[in-house]
């Protein structure tokens, strides 16, 4: 007798039943580098979904973390490197400001399928070494694929944020809006099986961050030096920079709500 499917998520291949997943993924120990800067709002458009627009100071964050006690890997980790794009989405029953996710790569498949599958977040592979500690204190992360440089991120000048300034930071986590589309393609190539905006939510528990300055390199290798990523690098190089607006490190707790996905209208 051939198995059923149940209203559970299931990953490729199904045939072995439902996987386990809980309502909160926590992630035990997590450092998260963002550095931003304001660009042209018309490049930032162009790499925005329908539906979306820029908000009206457009800002490009060039984002890491480094995560470390994931509960749905059972207690591995592994490491990302993102862009996000701030954007307000207009909807025929709502309006919400948040973070476009442009792209992010991360070092682990597991997390790359499990996002991609049931979050609609834009993952693929990208070689992501632990963060570098430079002189001064400083940071330097970096993603490249196939030995070829992708993306580089420098931090310096670290300040550290009051408890006050963590509180607030805590509380205002949950009530963001982190932007992804949902596509798979039809098996002939010439529409989609499923395209949909989605707002995923967090809960963090940041212990100690710091502000800092940053500034950031998009590589643009050519298709046979990176052939996932060259056109992806070929596009963020339009995101120009107009003014560094500062960066930030924190290190805690977080759980992502994968309970509360938001199937935006």
């Amino acid at each position: 007798m051939a198995y059923k499917f149940k209203a559970k998520p299931y990953f490729q291949p199904a045939h072995f039943g439902a996987w386990p997943v809980e309502p909160v993924l926590h992630y035990g120990d997590l450092t998260a580098m963002y550095i931003n800067y304001t660009t042209d709002k018309d490049a930032l458009a162009a790499l925005l979904a329908p539906g979306f627009e820029p908000t009206d100071v457009p800002t490009v964050s060039v984002w890491a973390q480094y995560c470390r006690d994931v509960s749905f890997m059972a207690g591995f980790g592994y490491n990302i490197v993102g862009v996000n794009l701030s954007a307000v989405w207009n909807g025929k029953k709502e309006t919400r400001t948040g973070a476009f996710s442009a792209v992010l790569w991360e070092n682990d498949f597991y997390p790359i399928m499990f996002g991609r599958d049931h979050l609609g977040a834009p993952k693929i592979w990208g070689d992501i070494p632990d963060v570098q500690i430079t002189k001064g204190n400083g940071r330097r992360f970096v993603c490249s694929e196939k030995g070829s440089m992708l993306v580089e991120g420098i931090i310096t000048d670290l300040k550290p944020v009051p408890a006050e300034g963590l509180k607030v930071f805590n509380t205002n986590s949950k009530a963001g809006n982190w932007f992804c589309w949902k596509y798979i393609s039809h098996a002939n190539q010439k529409k989609a099986d499923l395209s949909f905006p989605t707002s995923l939510h967090s809960q963090s528990n940041v212990k100690e961050a710091w502000t800092a300055q940053g500034t950031h390199k998009f590589h643009t290798p050519k298709w046979e030096e990176a052939p996932l990523s060259s056109h992806i690098m070929a596009g963020l190089s339009k995101l120009k920079v107009k003014e560094y607006t500062g960066a930030m490190i924190t290190r805690g707790e977080n759980d992502l709500l994968f309970g509360e996905i938001d199937y935006l209208e």
